[in-house]
C-alpha cells in the first residue's frame, strides 16, 4: 500500500512483475514487468507522494504513488546492495554506481 493509501502494489516474484490496483475499490488493475529476480519493494521518502520502487536483480522500477503509473526504469547488470543512506548500489559495465531510493533519478 502506498503511503498515501491510494494504490496497492502486489509484487509477484515468480512472474517478475508488479500489479497495481486502486486501493479503494481494487479497480484499474495494471501489470508491469519489473525485471529478472524481482525481490523487493520500497517507498523511502518522507512525503506521502514519494515514489514506490520495485527492485530486481537487473533493474529498479519507479512508480508514481499518486497515480500508480510507472515513471522511471533504471537498468543495470547486477544489484549489489541498498546502503544505510538509501542508495541502491549496482554494477553497470563492470563499474559500481548508485542511484537514490528517496527521489526519482534524472538518468
Amino acid at each position: 500500500l502506498s503511503r498515501n493509501q491510494k494504490f496497492l502494489f502486489a509484487l509477484n516474484s515468480k512472474t517478475n512483475d508488479v500489479t497495481v490496483f486502486n486501493a479503494h475499490n481494487l479497480g484499474n488493475k495494471k501489470i508491469y514487468p519489473t525485471g529478472k529476480n524481482t525481490f523487493q519493494m520500497i517507498q523511502t521518502g518522507q512525503q506521502q507522494d514519494s515514489p514506490v520502487i520495485v527492485i530486481s536483480q537487473n533493474q529498479a522500477t519507479y512508480f508514481d504513488a499518486n497515480n500508480g503509473e510507472q515513471i522511471f526504469i533504471k537498468k543495470y547488470d547486477n544489484f549489489i546492495k541498498i546502503t544505510d543512506d538509501l542508495n541502491l548500489v549496482y554494477q553497470l559495465d563492470n563499474t559500481n554506481k548508485h542511484i537514490p531510493l528517496y527521489e526519482i533519478p534524472t538518468s
